[in-house]
């Protein structure tokens, strides 16, 4: 059985004064995404750890610590998850691994429209919800460094990095559905919730609790088949995902 490890970062730093910023912070928010994902860990026998310094990558901005992973201290793990700290799963989302071992693929992501416009790659993926095996782990080991230093001053900062050395060194990731990762769809994906950038503003618990029992109403009246056709397939939302090759 392979070993696996949920991993966030939660890294408090001082905001820029827009309220509105993409790495702005929410004490709240946070706390229950955390909490969510360790219960997450604990129910499908993973392990759960949450980066809360920059020991490991001194000095970089708390969004690219979660390149971390590439640390000696998590080389004991076959997978690692990776979720921000404004993701917010429930006690019906799937096992993802149980799927993920069975593909080919060693890295597997959410598509989003952002990434900085220099990267010109149209199958750019949110980095706020991953899963890497680690043959890719390793593969890449001699290659992130040099990614991280050219993106310490891009706009989306982990996101550009990795949309890089991802476009450059391995292009044909499995491109998860939207029901994982939804980004600015907070509603309609079913497994997740991702407040991000503006819509950290507006959360509340009682908000989110009352659209997570809409989501938990929904999945238990579908089939196993029916929950994992939807890992791959969000044309339930509008729109189906395609293959990245």
């Amino acid at each position: 059985m392979s070993k696996t490890l949920v991993l966030q970062v939660n890294i408090k730093m001082q905001n820029t004064g827009k309220s509105k910023n993409t790495f702005s912070y929410h004490d709240e928010l946070y706390s229950t995404s955390q909490k969510s994902l360790r219960a997450y860990a604990k129910r499908n026998g993973f392990d759960y750890t949450t980066i809360s310094s920059d020991r490991r990558l001194p000095g970089y901005h708390p969004a690219f610590q979660r390149i971390s992973l590439w640390h000696q201290d998590f080389k004991k793990y076959d997978n690692i998850i990776y979720a921000d700290c404004d993701f917010i799963v429930h006690k019906l989302t799937p096992n993802i691994i149980e799927w993920t071992d069975k593909k080919s693929e060693t890295f597997f992501a959410c598509p989003d429209a952002s990434a900085a416009p220099p990267l010109k790659w149209t199958n750019a993926f949110n980095s706020g919800f991953f899963v890497i095996k680690r043959e890719l782990i390793e593969k890449l080991r001699d290659k992130y460094e040099k990614y991280l230093e050219k993106h310490v001053k891009s706009p989306y900062k982990d996101q550009d990095m990795l949309n890089d050395m991802m476009h450059k060194e391995y292009r044909g990731y499995c491109t998860l559905s939207k029901h994982w990762n939804g980004t600015f769809a907070i509603v309609s994906p079913l497994f997740s919730a991702h407040y991000v950038a503006m819509a950290k503003e507006g959360w509340t618990k009682a908000k989110h609790d009352k659209w997570e029992n809409q989501k938990l109403e929904k999945l238990r009246a579908l089939s196993k088949e029916d929950i994992i056709k939807r890992y791959t397939d969000h044309k339930d939302m509008g729109g189906r995902v395609k293959a990245n090759r």
